[in-house]
């Protein structure tokens, strides 16, 4: 069994702060894998054990969920990157979530999305946070179809030394729209 202490006020402040410019982010970036009512945020220990927890929806209702702990890194990591291009001059209207994107897709085909678009002197450019490597194939597939939709892909990655950042520049004379950002710069900013 892992335990896992995870400081909620951390959440609620990222949240608070996304959600006073944009409720629409933020609720796109919360409701994505974690249902916790807000007002029962403090500090807590969670236990992982592959087994689902009783969790408070919006509505007060208790409800049973699977919590996995890359996820829920994985989506404190995409909102420090959406505030991180926030402080940047990207507004946060500007911003498609992955969500968003899905929902134009429609429910009969689900491709790979990136983490959240925006567009900016008239370019498209998509924002992909990847903390774990996926396999090659679909690794690469990933940033194939980002090199034929969007002007240009942006990779946040654990560190410049890390398997997927290597993998990145590998394929960069490849790909030529992708640019690498390690997510130490972007906690930096935030």
């Amino acid at each position: 069994m892992l335990t896992f202490t995870f400081n909620y006020r951390r959440v609620l402040n990222l949240f608070r702060e996304v959600k006073t410019k944009s409720p629409k982010l933020a609720s796109d970036l919360f409701d994505r894998r974690f249902m916790l009512s807000m007002s029962n945020l403090a500090v807590a220990t969670v236990q992982f054990q592959r087994r689902r927890y009783p969790i408070l929806n919006d509505a007060g209702v208790q409800r049973h969920r699977h919590i996995h702990i890359d996820q829920l890194t994985h989506d404190i990591a995409v909102l420090d990157t959406a505030i991180y291009f926030n402080k940047l001059g990207v507004s946060f209207s500007e911003m498609e979530t992955e969500k968003q994107l899905h929902a134009k897709d429609g429910f009969s085909n689900r491709k790979h999305r990136p983490d959240f678009v925006y567009t900016k002197d008239a370019k498209e450019i998509c924002v992909e946070v990847e903390l774990s490597l996926k396999s090659k194939d679909r690794f690469e597939a990933n940033i194939k179809a980002n090199f034929s939709k969007y002007d240009e892909q942006i990779w946040i990655v654990p560190d410049s030394q890390s398997k997927i950042a290597r993998f990145l520049e590998e394929l960069a004379p490849m790909y030529t729209n992708i640019k690498i950002i390690e997510l130490a710069e972007v906690k930096g900013i935030v």
